[in-house]
């Protein structure tokens, strides 16, 4: 059958010609629904697993997705925002990606991921692959992996590396743990069949072929992964694989092939109900995270709504893994000092602060508990229960002051200087190219939208997932237009810190000349 290929010259799944029965996704002209209900026979659209919540201390959190190409500079300065905002908030460790579809030769050095995000974190540590044996004329390459290491934990990583054959079929760092631990970390791509030239399977043939290998490139990709794992193996190290595997990673074979390098899938073993697709036009998981049996009991992970942390057609995987399972449980911790997101100098945050303070504790009804507590207190002392009481409403009050600082503001930790007007704009594109995707029968959650709309300043209604297809790339179009256009304005920054200024000169009566001066 031949392959399709996306108008930016990605590769789309076909039906796979094997012996286990496999559902992929529809052609071009198949129905689908566009209803939660229509969708939920194929899986759902949330999440899956465990909730992902605050990361532990001492825990090495891993993150994995198809990150649907980064070729086009638009499409990647974008994807790269919302992957830095989205790693920041969730104190990400690790994360892999796949089908980057870049050849990074071709790439001008200062678009090169590790100088687009230098200074976003504390430290980075990039291993990125591509096919480097065959000559490419454009930037856009199909395949590529690479894995990135954050913060504290990228200073223990020793060594990056690739797929030996140059083809770029995998990536892989090296973290030394305490006692000379080391633990591999593999991003893995294994390309789908495909008769296009310049797809990654053909690429992959061409390549074979001039090495004399007459093997298909699903097959060989395993057999030289093995080889790879098994010398690592020997030395006593600890294996982590991240991949999009293209082929239902409960398929028995697949199961006894992991099992011969003992590795197990750990997001399908860790309950019982068989988990949703992994690909947003498919029916099974085709992507997954393997480890070491022994690690299973200790971990926890899920799959991510479709488009959580950014525009792709595969859902992102995450666990959770004890440090001290891996020996990066760092005893010595060094706290760096936060920053502070309340920020009395400026009276529009104060006020943000206080409206949702008031809100939190009125639903709390701690204001009436604190006025019947304080008229049952006699001759100033107070009971065991009354005590009680009252270190309750002190936990209430100290929660409620931590949320409400939370919802004050953004910091600016980017390279583009920032004003909350950027963040509409991205999130309005988002949000378009969202309901496009669920217009045509992609996999995308109504909660997903709804935060969209909410981050971009408006609001999500059903109605807007049936406007006509021309109406909804009217508004994709629209919505690019106004992100370029804040873009180029240089002076943005500088914009909104006038408004800021002009809001403490109405608030304090001081100069405005006097205020610039303090910032």
């Amino acid at each position: 059958m031949t392959q399709r290929r996306s108008r930016s010259g990605r590769e789309v799944h076909h039906r796979r010609r094997s012996a286990v029965n496999i559902r992929e996704p529809p052609s071009i002209d198949s129905p689908v629904s566009t209803s939660d209900e229509g969708a939920s026979s194929h899986g759902s659209l949330e999440r899956w697993g465990n909730l992902l919540e605050t990361k532990k201390e001492k825990t090495v959190r891993i993150v994995f997705q198809n990150l649907a190409g980064l070729a086009n500079p638009e499409a990647c300065d974008m994807k790269l925002e919302l992957l830095r905002r989205w790693v920041t908030t969730n104190a990400v460790d690790i994360f892999g990606g796949v089908e980057l579809g870049t050849c990074w030769d071709l790439v001008e050095y200062p678009r090169r991921l590790p100088q687009l995000t230098r200074g976003w974190w504390e430290a980075v540590q990039w291993s990125l692959s591509y096919n480097r044996l065959e000559k490419h004329s454009t930037i856009v390459q199909p395949g590529g992996t690479g894995i990135a290491v954050f913060n504290k934990l990228a200073h223990h990583a020793q060594k990056a590396g690739d797929d030996p054959t140059g083809l770029g079929r995998w990536s892989w760092v090296r973290l030394k743990g305490q006692g000379a631990r080391i633990t591999w970390i593999i991003a893995l791509y294994r390309p789908c069949r495909s008769d296009g030239p310049l797809s990654t399977y053909q690429q992959h043939c061409r390549a074979l072929s001039k090495l004399h290998r007459n093997e298909c490139p699903r097959e060989a990709v395993l057999t030289d992964l093995a080889s790879e794992v098994r010398n690592w193996q020997e030395e006593g190290d600890s294996i982590i694989i991240l991949t999009d595997f293209n082929e239902d990673v409960r398929s028995p074979w697949i199961q006894k092939y992991f099992a011969e390098l003992n590795l197990i899938e750990a997001l399908t073993a860790m309950t019982a109900p068989p988990p949703t697709a992994t690909y947003n036009r498919g029916s099974n998981p085709i992507d997954g995270i393997y480890l070491s049996p022994d690690l299973l009991p200790s971990i926890t992970g899920g799959y991510l709504a479709f488009e959580t942390i950014l525009p792709s057609d595969h859902r992102a995987l995450w666990i959770d893994v004890p440090g001290i399972l891996l020996g990066l449980d760092d005893t010595s911790q060094i706290r760096k000092p936060q920053a502070r997101r309340l920020q009395c100098r400026d009276p529009r945050i104060v006020a943000k602060y206080v409206t949702h303070l008031t809100q939190t504790l009125e639903e709390a009804q701690a204001f009436q508990r604190l006025d019947t507590l304080r008229s049952r207190i006699q001759h100033n002392r107070m009971t065991r229960v009354q005590q009680q009481e009252y270190e309750a409403l002190d936990r209430t009050a100290t929660s409620a002051r931590l949320s409400a600082e939370k919802h004050c503001r953004k910091f600016k930790m980017g390279q583009v200087p920032w004003t909350p007007d950027l963040t509409r704009k991205i999130y309005r594109v988002l949000y378009w190219k969202g309901v496009a995707s669920r217009a045509q029968g992609r996999r995308i959650g109504t909660s997903v939208l709804r935060s969209r709309a909410r981050k971009a300043g408006f609001t999500h209604t059903l109605e807007t997932i049936h406007l006509p297809m021309a109406t909804i790339q009217n508004n994709i179009a629209k919505a690019l237009r106004q992100y370029r256009q804040i873009k180029k304005d240089s002076d943005r920054r500088d914009t909104w810190l006038g408004q800021m200024i002009d809001a403490q000169a109405q608030a304090t009566g001081q100069p405005r000349k006097q205020l610039w001066k303090q910032i």
